[in-house]
């Protein structure tokens, strides 16, 4: 997940129980921490089976720091194709 700092697209992921693991890439380690203080039913798995209360708890996910497309870069050079689907939503 490119982003997904909120934990929406976490949970929904979580909601499917064949998936192993889930890597988020999301630039910003502050907005995981306002999502989680000010959004908490953003990222609240708390009606989904075996999984941890906190979408971020779960042990299937794995959450990277850093600019995605740096990330992806890195690993597979100028052969990566990479599409950003998360954008903010203003209301």
């Amino acid at each position: 997940i490119i982003g997904g700092g909120e934990g929406a697209t976490i949970r929904e992921v979580l909601k499917h129980n064949t998936v192993e693991k889930i890597v988020v890439i999301e630039l910003d380690e502050l907005m995981i921490e306002i999502a989680r203080e000010h959004l908490p039913y953003m990222s609240n798995c708390t009606d989904i089976v075996d999984v941890a209360d906190n979408c971020f708890d779960d042990e299937r996910v794995e959450l990277i720091i850093e600019d995605a497309k740096k990330w992806f870069l890195e690993r597979y050079g100028d052969e990566a194709e990479t599409e950003t689907t998360a954008k903010a939503e203003t209301e």
